[in-house]
């Protein structure tokens, strides 16, 4: 039967360059996942961030029509929230006993929402509770209305009302996406390359190998007339421009002249392969 090759009998390049890009691969779905955990936690908490100081602003600048009873002003205001886009899904405006005075729903308002998220009664402080929609996740941010209702001490800011801010927890989400596909097209990138490199790594690291195996096979068959090693890269000859055919060197391109025993170049060492050596790194 045949079957998938066994781990043991694949060729070594094959093994490298598949550990390489197994590595790789992994690091970038690490990544990933830990990436977009990161981003998913920084666009919540910029989110929270940025409805909490719409639904404080809101509530800020209802005061005032909240008190003259002027809905029409209210209802600019929502509507000029909700013509920012993006991220914001409603805006609505209470008064102290619950009544909707101002709101951005289209198909009317759900009454569910009246009494959900209640604003809490200091000053500075919003209420913030995620609701479930159905096919989306909203957070809504409560931000109380007050007013100063008198000139003492004692007297502390009476509560006139609410503004709420409905923020899209998936719009807010979108954006992650994005660095999720450029990471993985990184990772894809750098698979790809770690491939190329790790085959020409391997190539080499095999060729040496190989040509070590050949040499050991020679050598066990009695051929000790092998070279395991690599050709010289130039000839001592060739350097010293030298023309001495009968110099033990000249024409030898397997071993290097320090080696070689009555080389005629008068640059080298006359004595045994310590000097040769001496003289020629010198």
């Amino acid at each position: 039967m045949r079957g998938i090759k066994p781990l043991g009998r694949m060729r070594f390049a094959t093994k490298l360059v598949g550990g390489i890009t197994a590595l790789i691969v992994l690091f970038g779905v690490c990544s990933a996942v830990l990436v977009s955990r990161a981003a998913s936690d920084a666009l919540l908490a910029e989110a929270k961030k940025r409805g909490r100081s719409m639904a404080l602003n809101l509530a800020a600048r209802a005061a005032d029509p909240l008190l003259a009873s002027d809905f029409l002003v209210l209802g600019d205001m929502v509507r000029e929230l909700a013509g920012l886009g993006g991220d914001v899904s409603y805006a609505f405006i209470q008064d102290a006993s619950g009544r909707v005075l101002a709101h951005t729903f289209q198909g009317g308002f759900p009454v569910q929402l009246r009494s959900l998220n209640q604003a809490p009664r200091e000053s500075g402080q919003v209420g913030i509770l995620l609701l479930d929609a159905g096919n989306e996740r909203i957070y809504d941010f409560a931000a109380p209305i007050l007013v100063r209702s008198g000139r003492g001490a004692g007297n502390g800011p009476a509560f006139i009302g609410q503004a709420h801010i409905g923020v899209s927890q998936s719009a807010v989400l979108a954006g992650r996406s994005g660095l999720v596909r450029a990471i993985s097209w990184a990772s894809v990138a750098a698979g790809a390359l770690a491939v190329g490199l790790g085959f020409l790594f391997a190539r080499t690291v095999t060729g040496r190998i190989n040509r070590l195996r050949r040499a050991a096979e020679e050598m066990v068959k009695g051929n000790l007339d092998v070279q395991a090693g690599s050709g010289l890269a130039r000839n001592c000859w060739e350097m010293m421009d030298c023309d001495l055919r009968s110099c033990p060197a000249h024409g030898d391109t397997r071993r290097r002249c320090w080696y070689l025993a009555g080389t005629l170049c008068p640059e080298c060492g006359q004595g045994g392969y310590p000097d040769k050596l001496g003289s020629c790194a010198a």
